[in-house]
């Protein structure tokens, strides 16, 4: 009786699993309903018994002012791991408002989603592609990055969450880094259901990073520094970037808008004089000193101004929205 009672078990999953998919389905249909912003053309159960998730179709999103699009989404869960949602990413992503629309092409792209049993906030989240275009144009070689819920620590004030990021991002071609390195993130907010169903999600209150390799446009590198957010969401910190010809990177900045248009040559004539310079406040947090043949650009934003050395080179940008 016994040995009859234990078999039943597995048999009582199985058939538990297998009911619960037309369940998740129906269930989707009636909450996709409910979110005018959306519409989904296709909702349909993941075949086979080794996943329980939905494959949707024809996913678009529009508030009004932004609009995205979705050919396909793949989403599932596994019996060995329950509160880990995957996903297999679409080839394109239409993204965009009414002044124009982008397209955000991907190969190979997956990714993944923990979540806590209690309280439903994300744990880990990670994304890997084999490359990334841009309306067309080569943004990205093969990339991993990954976000793990950390303890607060020395963040912002108003801090609610953090997260440690990992990220190993190539160039177009696997030509060397773009991005590689470790950093950390605070929001003003938890990432759970509850954000993911609201308007604004949290906020970004700062970033920081103790080495990440940055490469592109000629340029090879490493970053460090932590900037915030003050009360207007303007960045406020000092960042370190070393480089043994940062001429490049100064050229990336004024041609992406970061730098003004006025300071290119007067940057690339005193490059290696700034590249001496302490921060223009004279506070240095302690970065070290850059190594033989390197430069050292020291960049600090504060009071809604940016300085590369001592230099004032225009308003730091927006990392937040201001604070309500």
């Amino acid at each position: 009786m016994k040995r009859r009672a234990l078999l039943m078990i597995p048999v009582l999953l199985v058939g538990g699993w297998l009911l619960a998919e037309p369940l998740l389905v129906r269930q989707a249909r009636v909450q996709i309903a409910e979110i005018a912003e959306l519409s989904v053309t296709g909702i349909k159960a993941q075949p086979g018994t080794d996943r329980l998730g939905l494959y949707l179709e024809g996913i678009a999103w529009d508030d009004g002012l932004r609009f995205l699009d979705m050919p396909a989404l793949d989403l599932w869960v596994t019996p060995l791991t329950p509160t880990t949602i995957r996903a297999t990413l679409p080839d394109t992503v239409t993204y965009g408002d009414r002044m124009g629309a982008t397209n955000l092409a991907a190969t190979e792209g997956r990714a993944s989603l923990r979540l806590w049993p209690f309280g439903g906030e994300v744990s880990f989240a990670a994304v890997d592609v084999g490359s990334l275009s841009l309306d067309g144009q080569p943004l990205t070689g093969k990339g991993n990055v990954s976000a793990r819920l950390a303890n607060i620590g020395d963040g912002p004030g108003q801090a609610v969450s953090s997260y440690d990021l990992d990220l190993a991002v190539s160039q177009p071609g696997d030509a060397g880094p773009l991005l590689q390195g470790k950093a950390q993130v605070w929001l003003d907010g938890k990432l759970d259901a509850a954000a993911a169903s609201q308007a604004v999600p949290p906020r970004v209150l700062g970033v920081s990073t103790e080495g990440m390799e940055i490469g592109g446009a000629g340029f090879a590198g490493r970053i460090a520094g932590r900037v915030t957010a003050d009360a207007e969401g303007l960045a406020e910190g000092q960042v370190a970037i070393y480089s043994r010809d940062a001429a490049p990177l100064i050229d990336a900045a004024i041609d992406a808008g970061i730098l003004s248009q006025n300071i290119r040559v007067l940057a690339n004539t005193m490059l290696n004089r700034i590249g001496h310079m302490d921060f223009a406040s004279g506070a240095d947090t302690g970065f070290p000193a850059a190594a033989e043949g390197e430069l050292r650009l020291p960049v600090e934003f504060r009071d809604g101004r940016m300085f590369l050395g001592t230099i004032e080179v225009g308003p730091a940008f927006r990392l937040a929205d201001p604070a309500s």
